[in-house]
């Protein structure tokens, strides 16, 4: 494993084995993108937030499809191929969902991924590590201001570690830097292995209410990450 990985190291390995999860009113020429997600094996099985699939109103599910990342067209510009999923499994407590693309006869089922294999150890990770997380943050607004698909990474510090009262496990982690709608699910990788050791979750914001009455919501540059280790135990059912 190289050590000490420079962050377009790491974006240039993954960025292809991570997914932007949409709804598309194709008859209405609607999208609303939901979450971001990462494959974790080459037949398509991907992790996305649970909260992520359960925002979806039940009768809008069948619009729920993924972007994977194919081909480069030209120089920073590539093409995605849309896939049918399926809801595997899902634990609320850990925020996780495991779910799977769905190729059609004439698409390709073969598919890049981030192995389990290569996750990291959360438990082996200090209060100050530099982190890495990609995906497709504010992407509906980005694809309505005319920029297309946009997978961004951000680079930010682990900023708390916090543990459960009843048992003293690992929790959840906090990092600094705000979290912004369309990045849930993403994976978070240690800067100096490129390890993934935790997929976004949430944030910590402050609502006050604007001139015109409106709530608006005030990032606090807290950002919320579940450990890797409860999604490491729901792909073991799978493999």
């Amino acid at each position: 494993m190289k050590m000490n990985m420079k962050n377009k190291e790491i974006i240039e390995k993954n960025k292809k084995a991570i997914l932007l999860l949409r709804l598309a009113n194709k008859a209405e020429g609607k999208i609303s993108v939901r979450g971001t997600s990462f494959i974790v094996n080459s037949k398509g099985l991907f992790i996305t937030a649970a909260h992520v699939y359960n925002s979806i109103p039940s009768n809008e599910l069948e619009l729920l499809e993924a972007q994977v990342m194919n081909e480069e067209v030209s120089k920073g510009v590539y093409n995605y191929l849309s896939y049918k999923v399926e809801l595997l499994e899902m634990n609320k407590e850990s925020d996780t969902a495991l779910m799977r693309l769905l190729p059609a006869s004439d698409q390709k089922n073969e598919f890049a991924y981030i192995s389990p294999d290569e996750f990291g150890d959360p438990a082996a990770l200090q209060e100050g590590d530099d982190l890495l997380f990609m995906g497709y943050p504010l992407a509906t607004e980005l694809i309505g201001m005319g920029f297309g698909i946009t997978m961004t990474s951000i680079h930010c510090i682990l900023s708390a570690m916090k543990y459960k009262g009843s048992d003293h496990s690992l929790h959840f982690l906090m990092v600094d830097t705000h979290t912004n709608p369309g990045v849930s699910g993403s994976p978070v990788f240690l800067k100096e292995s490129g390890q993934v050791i935790a997929m976004v979750s949430g944030n910590v914001s402050q609502a006050v209410q604007s001139p015109d009455q409106k709530m608006v919501r005030i990032p606090a540059n807290i950002g919320i990450c579940q450990p890797i280790n409860h999604i490491k135990e729901i792909i073991k059912k799978y493999e």
